[in-house]
């Protein structure tokens, strides 16, 4: 018998109900009743349904990371957009919210993060330089909310390597020589 931890249970829960309702007409209630879990269970893992969205995420994205033989940005930015492009449905539901707490923040915070901590890894170095640690948060404010355009048109029909290649096409000078 395969045991399943209450996070996945409860991912999948949220994403079998984002097929029928949409994400703000999703309580916890609703989370916990789809999966026969008690709202202990969901709240002992997380705050909120923002809180679980962004764990799915989290979730996937890494594993992306860990499946990397060699890091590459372009190649990650890449299998990120198929990933998302896969999940299309589940995110344009999930982004259609853009309260507090919305994915397209969390992403965006997200994504300024681990590429901070992946060019502090590759330089060597603690701190980044300022035009660099700007560069990385402008690029990646645009980058998310331009990805998350181009789920939300139906009718754009470019694949998730020709929006790869447009982003890239686009990194500020301070951080192109990592984009290669």
């Amino acid at each position: 018998m395969i045991k399943t931890d209450a996070k996945t249970v409860l991912a999948e829960s949220i994403e079998d109900l984002l097929k029928r309702k949409s994400f703000t007409n999703i309580g916890v209630q609703d989370i916990v009743k789809n999966c026969d879990v008690s709202r202990t269970a969901f709240y002992n893992h997380f705050k909120d349904k923002y809180d679980l969205v962004s764990w799915i995420y989290r979730r996937d994205v890494e594993e992306i990371f860990h499946g990397l033989e060699k890091f590459e940005w372009r190649e990650y930015h890449a299998r990120i957009l198929e990933y998302m492009f896969s999940e299309r449905d589940f995110y344009v539901n999930v982004a259609a919210y853009d309260g507090q707490n919305c994915i397209l923040d969390y992403i965006t915070s997200y994504s300024i993060l681990c590429m901070e901590q992946q060019l502090k890894r590759e330089l060597g170095q603690k701190e980044l330089p300022e035009d660099v640690e700007i560069s990385v948060y402008m690029w990646n404010l645009a980058r998310t909310r331009l990805t998350f355009n181009w789920l939300k048109a139906k009718d754009d029909k470019r694949t998730p390597q020709e929006v790869t290649d447009l982003l890239c096409s686009c990194v500020p000078e301070p951080i192109k020589a990592y984009y290669h």
